[in-house]
């Protein structure tokens, strides 16, 4: 199960580092460079989604089915995305209210959506047993 969870977290933070890359990059442009920084945002995404999400898949999991695509999951993991973006955009965009930008939502959206995405498919019970 541990094997489940550190693929979980390692690709959820590539999909958002490509996502973050893509969206912070337009038009983009393929290098060797952008390789370097899909990994290391991967490794810092996968980081946060191991310190702020994981410990919410446990909470979940010890108390609900963990079924495949189960949207209680999906609030639970964007009420959580979205309370972490908030000093963390803060701290990014000079301490604009993060309320005006929707570009804060998106984020936090997309965050809950690819480790929502991925909790289902790897490590959901289903899958498990």
């Amino acid at each position: 199960m541990l094997k489940r969870r550190l693929t979980l977290i390692l690709l959820s933070g590539l999909s958002m580092s490509v996502f973050y890359l893509l969206m912070e990059s337009f038009p983009f442009s393929f290098s060797l460079d952008a390789i370097y920084i899909v990994f290391f945002f991967g490794l810092v995404f996968g980081v946060s989604y191991g310190l702020f999400a994981l410990p919410i898949q446990l909470l979940l999991n010890k108390y609900l089915d963990s079924r495949k695509f189960n949207i209680i999951y999906f609030v639970a993991y964007l009420l959580g995305s979205l309370i972490v973006y908030i000093p963390i955009y803060g701290v990014y965009n000079n301490y604009e209210p993060f309320y005006a930008n929707s570009a804060f939502y998106l984020y936090a959206f997309i965050s809950a959506l690819f480790f929502w995405t991925w909790d289902s498919i790897i490590t959901s019970r289903n899958n498990v047993e």
